[in-house]
């Protein structure tokens, strides 16, 4: 049973819960308290289990957040010899090896050139030409008969005094290089070494001292490769034919790591010994280079639009341009339909005498005036009997005039270049001084400076949801329902009035749809645009709040009405069905519920929603 007291409404014998089948209205003023408490602005309700509390809500803030994810440093490639780890650098370029040349101690058999990929590095095998040098025809076996010639074997020829290998012969002499032999001739020379002659009549050399001093590698009586006190000569194009280049980078001539690179380090050009050496990547030694957050963005105050960066400190400075005066110019509508002033036609100076006045007369005027004080000129000042066509009026408009003076010392108008508009006599600028695109105005008496169309006050556009303190011809962009208002002042009141016709017929549902009840999973099947969500904030058995919210929010919870039917027939039985409403802003809240009052979970609520 519940009970109405001064101050409270509550169920007593079962300690339950009220319910408020038709929703609750908090009158605009009168506070909303849980727990004693009004609560503060942006606050809302939530529960803790067994009441409801004000907490605040989330200010948008990633600081203000906890349980934050950890989010690990830069990760930075920069260790040159690191395979398989994060600081592995991937598709490093391939750095050549520093070529050069050595000998190998022992003579060995016929002699070698091999070539290391992995150091660069010529390596030269003399052959063992120790017993050539004593060979003699005594000391040798000859094999076969006579001067006969055997393919393969050495034999001696006593007609030319030679050895021969098979079709080839080995001979030494000191001859100059223009030597020539046949293919696979052998030919020692203290001045040229080895030379070997090939198939198509070139020649290769290999000279070791003699001479020339130093290693010497020819082909056909070009240098390729030589030696001497400085280092090591490679004449032509060097090419790796296969194996690997892997050479660390300290071992080029123009990389200095004496002292040996630390973590984060990069290699850095020093002209005073034109060498790379190790150093930090950036000024200060942090090792770590420019991070994301050393740089920042500011936005002035309007002025000349400008973007600038200090580097000194790494902000980026924006100033944004001043459209102030463009919005206010926008607000008064199409300047085109305005009626601004585009040519000039006084019509109080053209029914003036001044304005029958001929640039003739102006120039006899001026002429007259050169000429000195009429008033001394002896001009005839009565009538004479031999003057019959001036009239005594003519005469008596004559005298009246010449007692006024000199006129050439008034100051009678002679030109009007230098007169401005506000000289005339039916305009007056000096009660209303003119500003920037005023134009004349007739006020019945005389012409004035005023706002094109006659509007008298400087009009200003507001934007928002709410209507703005205004002075009558102020614009009110309506944000939330795309309205554009004026306030006007009809003589007796001021109000904001619609500058077009309503949009639509506002008696016309502006959605219409079907929630489909499913426990805390309802559905939605209507207007696009409206969402619904579902809950039991008591928990089991208790009821259920199905809310949908609106595409956009109303100004106020007043501003529409909700029809609401429920149908579900498969679902309910006894007297049906009832089902609460909530309206807010945002969003209207149903809880459905039995004819016996518990709580229900299926079925469907058809809604219509028209604004007001």
């Amino acid at each position: 049973m519940s009970k109405i007291l001064a101050n409270q409404i509550a169920n007593y014998g079962d300690d339950s819960p009220i319910e408020l089948k038709e929703g609750l209205s908090i009158p605009v003023g009168k506070p909303l308290q849980a727990g004693g408490q009004n609560g503060s602005s942006g606050q809302v309700l939530s529960s803790t289990g067994t009441t409801v509390q004000w907490v605040n809500t989330f200010n948008g803030d990633y600081n203000s957040l906890s349980n934050k994810p950890t989010i690990p440093a830069a990760q930075i490639k920069a260790d040159w010899n690191a395979v398989g780890t994060l600081a592995e650098i991937l598709n490093k370029p391939i750095v050549p090896p520093q070529p050069g040349v050595q000998i190998a101690e022992t003579p060995s058999g016929a002699g070698n050139l091999s070539y290391s990929t992995l150091s660069g590095i010529f390596t030269f095998t003399q052959p063992n030409l120790s017993e050539i040098d004593t060979l003699s025809v005594n000391s040798l076996t000859l094999v076969g008969s006579g001067d006969g010639l055997s393919q393969g074997n050495l034999q001696w020829n006593g007609s030319d005094n030679k050895f021969y290998f098979g079709d080839s012969y080995l001979t030494r002499s000191d001859a100059g290089a223009g030597w020539i032999g046949s293919s696979g001739d052998l030919f020692l020379s203290s001045n040229f070494g080895i030379t070997v002659t090939n198939e198509d009549g070139t020649k290769v050399y290999a000279s070791i001292g003699g001479d020339n001093q130093g290693i010497i590698l020819r082909y056909d009586n070009t240098d390729r490769i030589t030696t001497d006190a400085v280092g090591v000569n490679i004449i032509g194009d060097l090419s790796v034919i296969a194996g690997t280049t892997n050479i660390p980078v300290g071992s080029l001539g123009d990389v200095d790591l004496t002292t040996a690179p630390t973590d984060g380090q990069v290699l850095k050009w020093s002209t005073a010994d034109s060498k790379w050496y190790p150093a930090n990547d950036d000024v200060g030694n942090t090792e770590q280079g420019i991070l994301y957050t050393d740089l920042s963005v500011t936005t002035a105050a309007v002025g000349t639009a400008a973007l600038s960066y200090n580097n000194s400190n790494g902000v980026f400075t924006y100033t944004p341009p001043d459209l102030s005066d463009y919005d206010t110019a926008f607000g008064w509508g199409d300047h085109a339909q305005a009626g601004y002033l585009t040519s000039e036609s006084d019509p109080v100076f053209s029914a003036s005498v001044a304005a029958g006045i001929t640039g003739a007369q102006v120039a006899n005027w001026n002429t007259a005036y050169g000429w000195g004080n009429h008033a001394q000129a002896g001009y005839q000042t009565a009538l004479g009997t031999h003057i019959t066509n001036i009239t005594s009026q003519q005469v008596s408009n004559w005298n009246t005039s010449y007692s006024w003076g000199d006129h050439g010392t008034e100051g009678y108008l002679t030109s009007i270049t230098g007169e401005t508009i506000g000289n005339l006599s039916d305009v007056d600028t000096a009660t209303d001084t003119p500003t920037n695109g005023d134009v004349l105005s007739w006020n019945g008496s005389s012409w004035v400076p005023a706002l094109p169309n006659n509007l008298n006050v400087a009009a200003s556009v507001y934007i928002g949801d709410t209507p703005p303190s205004a002075s009558n011809g102020d614009l009110w962009w309506e944000s939330d329902k795309g309205r554009l208002k004026v306030y006007y002042n009809d003589g007796d009141t001021s109000q904001w009035v619609d500058t077009n016709p309503p949009l639509q017929n506002p008696n016309v549902p502006v959605a219409v749809g079907c929630i489909t009840l499913n426990g805390t999973s309802p559905t939605w099947s209507g207007t696009a645009g409206y969402t619904v969500s579902g809950a039991q904030p008591g928990g089991g058995g208790t009821d259920y709040e199905i809310t949908l919210t609106f595409p956009t929010a109303y100004s106020a919870r007043t501003d529409y009405i909700i029809q609401a039917t429920y149908d579900g027939t498969n679902y309910v039985s006894g007297s049906g069905a009832s089902i609460g409403v909530a309206r807010g802003t945002a969003s209207v809240v149903f809880t459905p519920r039995r004819w016996d009052e518990n709580p229900l979970s299926l079925g469907e609520i058809m809604v219509t929603i028209t604004n007001l």
